[in-house]
């Protein structure tokens, strides 16, 4: 999101992170999966979620629908879904479509919200993770906060911690920023690794 002097009113001048949290806490705000995502503990720990499908797969596909989402191109929004269906696992698939009602209706159903609205009237069950990432850009949420609110969202769902609120900011950097990201660097870094990629891509598609 950005001030009339094009500054983006989430960057943390204080160093304190709060300005992340917020922004963090407005992109999740309504948004109540009914069942875990991607990542499940019972199947996997986190190290080796997001060393696999969360950097490997579902991040440059986030990166790849907030870009095609800014340019209004609902087309590539679509062609990425489906690539990243089938690309994991058929259970994390069918849950990951199961959900995205979840960001629609946390949005009055989606109704004249703009491609949000568009996506909801021609792939309603498209993946959680699409329909996240075109929702963010709608809110203005800078590429890296939408895709650590992403991130925040696979694990309290897919852990012990489901229903620990994100406002709570002390509950969130002890029980999510340290234990589980360790700093948005983390993310950072590997988003920068597919910048690049996921350019590509998005500039191939029609």
């Amino acid at each position: 999101m950005h001030d009339v002097n094009g500054e983006s009113i989430y960057r943390d001048i204080t160093g304190n992170g709060m300005e992340m949290r917020r922004a963090i806490a407005n992109a999740c705000h309504g948004i109540r999966p009914q069942s875990a995502l991607v990542y499940l503990s019972e199947e996997q720990t986190w190290d080796e979620f997001c060393g696999q499908l969360f950097n490997g797969v579902l991040l440059p596909h986030f990166a790849l629908v907030y870009e095609a989402s800014c340019a209004g191109k609902m087309a590539q929004v679509i062609a990425a879904d489906d690539r990243l269906l089938e690309q994991i696992p058929a259970l994390a698939a069918a849950r990951l479509s199961a959900c995205a009602s979840s960001v629609f209706n946390a949005r009055g159903g989606a109704r004249a919200i703009g491609l949000l609205g568009k996506l909801r009237e021609q792939r309603p069950e498209c993946s959680f993770t699409t329909a996240f990432a075109v929702h963010a850009t709608l809110f203005s949420l800078p590429l890296l906060q939408a895709a650590i609110a992403y991130a925040h969202i696979e694990w309290s769902m897919g852990s012990a911690t489901a229903g620990v609120e994100l406002e709570k900011s002390v509950q969130w950097e002890e029980m999510f920023s340290s234990e589980v990201i360790g700093s948005s660097a983390s993310i950072q870094q590997a988003l920068a690794r597919h910048f690049n990629g996921w350019k590509e891509i998005a500039g191939g598609i029609s």
